[in-house]
């Protein structure tokens, strides 16, 4: 789970940096959090309802952490645009 979680934040983080300080810092933040709160109601329901799968975890846990690699140098660059 860790190693599914860690590959797409380490893969993405250099490229979607340069993506962020192209576009809105902000508006990527709020679409990546809108993600975040997406999968995790979605996490939510699937346990609720019991339809919860191994599979489902594994893929939820990517997409969390490709969003957290948007996330983070967005946040980055709305620190720097601060100091």
């Amino acid at each position: 789970m860790l190693a599914a979680q860690g590959i797409p934040r380490a893969l993405l983080m250099l490229s979607v940096a340069a993506m962020v300080e192209r576009t809105s810092p902000r508006l990527m933040m709020m679409l990546s959090n809108l993600t975040r709160l997406v999968l995790v109601m979605y996490m939510a329901y699937v346990i609720t309802y019991q339809e919860i799968d191994i599979g489902i975890v594994f893929i939820v846990a990517i997409i969390f952490r490709l969003a957290d690699a948007f996330f983070y140098p967005a946040s980055n660059a709305c620190l720097a645009d601060r100091v």
